[in-house]
Formats: structure tokens, C-alpha cells, sequence
């Protein structure tokens, strides 16, 4: 915590840091660091990743008294095959991923990825103290990285590197890893009217603050 009262001190002293709590969208900088608090919601995909790999044992589990037939058709249905097969969108492009989003008092909302290896408490602790839409403050510092524009458009990015020629085998393969780059950004980026953030920190802060 020292170091990171270090860092924050030294990016106020340098003027790289904005503060404000009902920052909207359009002050926001396109780079720099923010300060911003509001309402805080954790994004845990490897949740849902384990959904989908168990969803029939779990049907079973909170259906008990079902018939064969009934299991059968619940089974078969559109809504649960629907999730078992998500589980190759989410191994393939959102593995063991985690985010969180903070949506300050004007309704701007910012995101960013989170590491595992650095939270204190795991997403079942924080959902069990806090709950799944947790209405406390959190503050969180981080440096701005993208700022999608209403206008932006991954689909139309997707279709013109399909319709790219060629040219040698190098050239290709490179096209093929930027049209699945662009399409993973297109699955799993932040797109307008969220902006994408780096997290540096992400805390609650405790005892009296004055306003802005």
C-alpha cells in the first residue's frame, strides 16, 4: 500500500493524474491516469467457462425428481446446449479471464482486465461478503487505454481483411492472425460507451472523504 500511495503521490506531483468523481465520458483524456470511484462489478468468465462444462450435472443436481423423459428434453433443449457449447468460445478466447467495471455517478462506466494472482480475496469470498451487485463505493486508479467511438466498426475491419489479397504464404498467414486478432477484439475489447482502462488499483476506501 505504501508503494502505491508512492506511485498516486507521484503522479499528482507530476499532473498526470485527474481525480473526479462525476467524470463524463467526454473528459475523459485519450491518455494520462484517472482516479474515479463508483459502483464496482467483477466480470469472472472462468464462472461461466465452469457452467458450461457442467451444466447437466448441475440441471440433475437441482432437478432430482425429474423423469428420464424430463431430463431428456431439458437436455436436448436450445437454452442448454447453448451453454454447453459456449464453453469452446470461452476456452478459446476468454480463458481464466477476469475484469472489473466501475460505473461513476454520472454513468460513465470504465473496465479493465484483472490478474488472479494479485486480488486478495477470491470472486466466491467477494460475492459472499458483498454480494453479486454490490451497491458499495470502490475507487479505482488506472491509466486510460481506449476510448471506443459510437462510430468505430470491428465487423466492417473483420470483412475487408477477409477480402484482402494475398500474396505469399508469410503475408496470409500474417492477414489470418490480424483478422483473428480483430475478432477476438470484437468478442472480448471494450466497445462504446465503455471505456478500457489499465487497473493499477482497485480498493475501498474507509472514514470521511471530502467531495469534489
Amino acid at each position: 500500500m505504501h508503494a502505491f500511495e508512492a506511485a498516486r503521490r507521484s503522479l499528482e506531483d507530476e499532473g498526470l493524474l485527474l481525480e473526479r468523481d462525476h467524470l463524463a465520458r467526454d473528459d475523459v483524456p485519450e491518455d494520462g491516469f484517472v482516479l474515479i470511484r463508483g459502483r464496482a462489478q467483477i466480470l469472472d468468465y472462468e464462472t461461466l467457462r465452469n457452467i458450461a462444462e457442467n451444466v447437466d450435472k448441475l440441471d440433475d443436481f437441482f432437478n432430482p425428481s425429474e423423469t428420464s423423459a424430463q431430463k431428456k428434453k431439458r437436455k436436448t433443449s436450445e437454452a442448454n446446449r447453448t451453454i454447453r457449447e459456449s464453453r469452446v468460445v470461452m476456452d478459446t478466447f476468454f480463458r481464466e479471464a477476469m475484469r472489473v467495471k466501475i460505473t461513476n455517478p454520472q454513468g460513465c462506466s470504465f473496465i479493465g482486465p484483472l490478474s488472479r494472482e494479485h486480488l486478495r480475496e477470491n470472486i466466491r469470498d467477494m460475492i459472499y461478503k458483498y454480494g453479486s451487485r454490490s451497491e458499495s463505493e470502490r475507487t479505482m486508479l488506472a491509466e486510460v487505454s481506449r476510448i471506443p467511438l459510437v462510430e468505430d466498426s470491428i465487423e466492417e475491419a473483420i470483412m475487408q481483411q477477409l477480402v484482402e489479397e494475398g500474396g505469399s504464404v508469410s503475408n496470409q498467414l500474417d492477414q489470418v492472425i490480424t483478422m483473428l486478432n480483430t475478432f477476438q477484439e470484437f468478442l472480448g475489447s471494450a466497445s462504446y460507451s465503455d471505456i478500457a482502462m489499465s487497473p493499477i488499483a482497485v480498493y475501498r476506501e474507509v472514514g470521511a472523504r471530502a467531495a469534489d
